[in-house]
């Protein structure tokens, strides 16, 4: 069987499995569009497809025996060979027919035996280490397969934060635009709030993550103050080394040459072009209204299995 796994995955293509542009802990098949998670709780069918549901998915649902030997494959990472893994397929209310979870016609199916298709267990579970697929009990628990194609990135970070898929990373902006003292920060203080947030100060490593750091903090106000409304990030300048907080190689620069302390920026078409370019230099004692910071995104099958968790207590 291993053969048979490893024949396939070359015949694919490793890039078109486990390339990047899933969320973390999914795999990616760009061939047909779709990621697959498996989770490792065990949940009744009802709570899986709940699930998969809150993450903008549904259980997956093989439309083809590459299809079907993928969720094997994502099973396999997951949980193990042996491991039987609700997937959305089951039986036809009062029928011995099986149809797909979402109530459309099977395409391609691959149960064990006759007895297995027409049993009077309604759901339906698959077998990692054979791909085939077992009639089981709609209550009975077992781990479950999700499929999607856009994900709800409103769940990959905390309250408040912005989910950048090409970072894999969560960003926030602490955006209060005040003359009050008390809200100013130098960049020691704003880095312990951003730390008190489960996150640091943000760093910035390409033009892209500029630019949706930029999108992310702008601001549109004739009455701006261009140099109390900048916003702090976690980069500083000292014999002519500059560092990120976070410890990341400081591998994009927008400093424009300048070694200080301290670094912000702005995005307001009311300031000038050099305050919207560049990160503008400043000294430690320098305080802002504003700071940006970043913290990695949630595991996503960390996110699933408390999602699956909060339905199970509903079930």
């Amino acid at each position: 069987m291993k053969y048979l796994l490893l024949a396939v995955l070359c015949s694919l293509g490793l890039h078109g499995v486990f390339s990047g542009s899933c969320a973390p802990g999914a795999v990616d098949y760009i061939e047909v569009g779709q990621c697959l998670l498996v989770f490792k709780v065990a949940a009744p069918f009802a709570v899986a497809s709940k699930t998969c549901g809150a993450l903008s998915g549904k259980l997956a649902q093989p439309i083809s025996r590459v299809e079907n030997l993928l969720t094997s494959i994502a099973a396999r990472r997951t949980v193990n060979a042996t491991t039987r893994v609700h997937i959305g397929i089951k039986r036809a209310d009062g029928r011995v027919d099986r149809i797909y979870a979402d109530g459309t016609p099977l395409q391609y199916y691959n149960f064990y035996s006759e007895s297995d298709w027409a049993s009077a267990d309604a759901c339906t579970t698959l077998d990692p280490s054979t791909q085939q697929w077992y009639s089981t009990p709609c209550d009975a628990l077992h781990p479950f397969a999700c499929q999607y194609s856009n994900l709800d990135n409103t769940l990959m970070c905390p309250d408040g934060w912005k989910y950048y898929e090409l970072t894999s990373s969560c960003y926030y902006i602490q955006n209060v635009i005040s003359s009050t003292k008390a809200l100013h920060l130098n960049q020691t203080a704003a880095a312990a709030q951003c730390a008190k947030l489960g996150g640091q100060l943000a760093s910035i490593h390409t033009d892209a993550e500029n630019t949706f750091v930029k999108n992310f903090i702008q601001t549109s106000d004739p009455d701006v103050n261009c140099q109390d409304w900048q916003a702090l990030i976690g980069a500083s300048c000292k014999n002519n080394q500059t560092t990120w907080s976070d410890g990341t190689p400081f591998d994009f620069d927008l400093t424009n040459g300048q070694c200080t302390d301290a670094y912000t920026m702005i995005n307001d078409y009311h300031c000038s072009v050099d305050q919207r370019q560049n990160w503008q230099s400043w000294y430690a004692q320098n305080e802002f209204s504003r700071f940006i910071c970043k913290r990695a995104a949630l595991h996503l099958p960390e996110v699933g299995e408390r999602i699956a968790m909060e339905f199970m207590k509903q079930h």
